[in-house]
């Protein structure tokens, strides 16, 4: 039995019992993992004593396995000004507070999960009412720090933390791929968060971050095997009826040829490209079809950092 459908036969209380259990579990296993995901960039400038400056060259976390223990500090910024001096400017949040796992525990209680893709369904849905549908506001505006005339920043009273996120419309890549990454590890389902890159359908190329999962699943045969896949949460599919009217959302899901060891390091250390064809979904009735574009998704991890004085840094990845 998977562990979303032993939660339907739990009550709110041994939901609680339950899921404060399997946080202990996870929190011990992923002890010793490192506490940093994203750049290794500091709140003060020239205090981030990753950045080489002879090799023009900076530290980024940009891969991570399994479970981001409490307290893991996720860095998605970084800046760095014409005199060389770098920083995040507020850029980052902690995993601090882990009442969004209690509250998705409870919340998958209310569905009937056919499979690992209704799951993923769920999941999407949990967030987005989560980080809330409307913008409230701007992200960039969300984490303002306040520098001393030394250039050190004053501490704060309360760290910034996901939950700042919540109601607030504002969340982004990092946001919905962290949050996901540690339901799905609860879960007891494999799972890899990714800070990459993502060239729209539009040529346009950001950074971004997306998940790959792991699953078994029946083939044509009757068989189990496993199955390799890339969920974006953020950048979603929509569902739309036969009017053209949006009735829903999908994470966009693509599949991979083989996943393991040899993939992942060609995928972070020789920048291999994942083009995937993009798609929405039209609901005919009962019935869901897949609607494919005559365009690829270009997922990838970007291994160049354009500063503001138009040098190439070349990044040192960490996994």
């Amino acid at each position: 039995m998977n562990i979303y459908e032993f939660l339907r036969e739990l009550d709110d209380d041994e939901v609680e019992s339950f899921v404060d259990d399997r946080i202990e579990q996870l929190e011990y296993a992923h002890k010793n993992d490192k506490s940093i995901l994203g750049y290794y960039a500091d709140e003060t400038p020239k205090a981030c004593y990753f950045v080489d400056d002879k090799k023009g060259a900076m530290t980024v976390r940009c891969f991570h396995k399994g479970y981001l223990k409490k307290g893991t500090k996720i860095v998605f910024g970084f800046s760095i000004s014409p005199d060389g001096d770098i920083d995040n400017k507020g850029d980052y949040y902690y995993l601090n507070d882990q009442q969004y796992i209690y509250d998705f525990c409870k919340f998958i209680r209310h569905f009937d999960i056919t499979n690992e893709y209704d799951l993923f369904d769920k999941i999407l849905l949990f967030m987005r009412n989560y980080f809330g549908f409307h913008k409230r506001i701007n992200r960039d505006d969300m984490f303002h720090l306040i520098y001393d005339e030394n250039g050190k920043s004053f501490p704060l009273k309360h760290e910034h933390d996901l939950n700042w996120f919540k109601g607030k419309g504002s969340a982004m890549c990092s946001e919905f791929a962290v949050m996901a990454q540690n339901i799905l590890s609860v879960l007891g389902i494999d799972t890899y968060v990714v800070l990459g890159a993502y060239t729209s359908t539009n040529n346009k190329t950001d950074n971004h971050a997306f998940n790959f999962v792991s699953i078994e699943e029946e083939n044509e045969f009757g068989e189990i095997e496993e199955s390799g896949l890339l969920v974006d949460f953020s950048e979603f599919c929509n569902i739309y009826n036969v009017k053209r009217e949006k009735i829903g959302e999908s994470p966009f899901i693509g599949y991979l040829d083989k996943f393991d060891d040899d993939f992942v390091l060609r995928f972070l250390y020789d920048e291999e490209h994942l083009f995937i064809q993009d798609y929405n979904y039209e609901k005919i009735g009962d019935t869901t079809l897949q609607i494919s574009f005559d365009r690829d998704r270009d997922y990838f991890v970007n291994n160049n950092i354009i500063t503001e004085k138009d040098k190439v840094a070349k990044k040192k990845k960490g996994r």
